[in-house]
């Protein structure tokens, strides 16, 4: 799998901001990068968290633990 720059990364979760979400079963409504309609979003935050070098919690979402 390709490895991603933290500058591509925070581009590429900029634009999943944008895409729609099921509020009932929490998968994405269309395709959005290597992943296709009806992914989880925890499976996408997961991938997030493993390849942002200051992960999801802390460097994506800015929050503080």
């Amino acid at each position: 799998m390709k490895k991603y720059s933290d500058k591509q990364i925070k581009k590429l979760w900029k634009e999943f901001n944008d895409i729609p979400i099921c509020p009932t079963c929490e998968t994405i409504e269309e395709d959005f990068h290597i992943w296709e309609t009806g992914t989880g979003k925890m499976k996408i935050w997961h991938w997030f968290d493993d390849n942002y070098s200051k992960g999801l919690a802390e460097g994506l979402m800015k929050l503080r633990r």
